[in-house]
This record gives C-alpha cells, structure tokens and sequence, in this order.
C-alpha cells in the first residue's frame, strides 16, 4: 500500500487496486490491473496476479507486480485509470528453460517455470505478447506458416527436489501466433507421463518430434 496526504491506494492478490479516501474511509475507486479472464486495463498483463509494491504522487500509479512487471497509471479526478504503460515486463518465478528463434522473423519466444509463453521482438527488444499457460513448460519451437505461424510447447518440470508430477506433464500444446488477435491454442495431445524436455516440427509442419 501506498498513501499521501489525501489518498491511500492499496493492491490485493488478485490484481485489483483499491483507491481510499482518507478523509471518508471509503473506497473511492476500486479496478483490475490484470486477469487471467475477463476485463482488465492493460492487456499485456492478463494472467499476472498479485500487487507487489505502488507508489502514487501527483495523478500517477505505479504499480509493481509479482509476475516482475511494473505499469505506470495515470489516474483522472475521481481516480479513475485513463491511460496506462507497461515499463518493465518478462519472466519471473524460478528458471527460463525453452527459447526459440523464428526461422524468417526478427522475432523469439520463450517458456520456463512462471507458466507463460512470451514473444519478443528482436528489432526493439521488446516483449510483444504474454500466453497465459496452466502448469510450467520447459521447450518451445516455431513453424513458419505463410498466414500464421504454429507454436508447439512442451510441458512439465518441477522446482527443488520435489518428486511431485505437474498436472499437465507429458503434454504438447500447439498455438497459432497472432499477437494482434491474440495467440491461440489449436490443439494438444498428452501421452507420457514424463515432462517433454525437446519438441521440434518436421519439415512439412504436419507432425511434432518430442524427447523427454
């Protein structure tokens, strides 16, 4: 929490941030700063939970995830958000494990423990898409499809020296790649019960190759 001479801002493990005035105790404005479904104010952030840390001066938010992003917000009269900036994004939560570089673009994707799937773009540097993913991954490969390309992820992996099996151990999910209508999954399959360590295309993009 964060508070002034007027005002004091709270966030919640949700990922909603709450506007209080002091001088009535009550909340003032209450929004979403990210959702795994439904609304929220920035899209880049859907899927990030938990407010971490926030400073407010002047009209201004800055908001510290637990997923390492930091959003800056700017806030009207009635302190409600109008606009909104993502500063700072990228993985979070133990090891990065798979990464792949697109055959034709300047582009590279990446998977590892946080349980997302990220897209960055190598000419800016900066990260272009978030995928929210059910359990942590640890491979990813591309198909450079004319129209859209795929994506195939290779799931599993625990943290320590805990013997415990993820729910989605053994799984290959496929998306296609479109980061202005959002990236979607097409298809998955699950056999083994041993997290996938390699996934690769063949080269007609028709089957999938998988090492554990």
């Amino acid at each position: 929490m964060h508070g002034n001479g007027s005002i004091l801002v709270t966030g919640a493990k949700d990922g909603s941030i709450c506007v209080w005035r002091k001088d009535k105790y009550d909340c003032e404005s209450t929004f979403l700063l990210g959702k795994k479904d439904g609304d929220c104010i920035i899209e880049e952030l859907c899927g990030v939970k938990q407010i971490s840390a926030l400073f407010h001066t002047e009209g201004s938010l800055l908001v510290g995830t637990k997923g390492c992003e930091l959003v800056q917000i700017t806030l009207n009269n009635s302190y409600k958000p109008t606009e909104k900036k993502l500063l700072l994004s990228g993985h979070c939560d133990n090891e990065l494990w798979g990464l792949a570089c697109h055959p034709t673009e300047p582009e590279v994707c990446s998977v590892g423990d946080d349980k997302t799937l990220r897209f960055w773009d190598l000419r800016t540097l900066k990260q272009v898409e978030v995928v929210a993913l059910d359990a942590m991954a640890r491979a990813v490969c591309y198909y450079p499809q004319p129209d859209k390309p795929l994506v195939a992820v290779g799931f599993g992996g625990r943290v320590g020296t805990s013997n415990a099996k993820g729910k989605l151990d053994g799984m290959v999910r496929v998306y296609y790649v479109d980061h202005k209508e959002k990236t979607k999954k097409v298809a998955e399959v699950k056999d083994p019960k041993r997290w996938m360590s390699d996934v690769r295309f063949s080269p007609d993009g028709k089957k999938i190759v998988m090492q554990l």
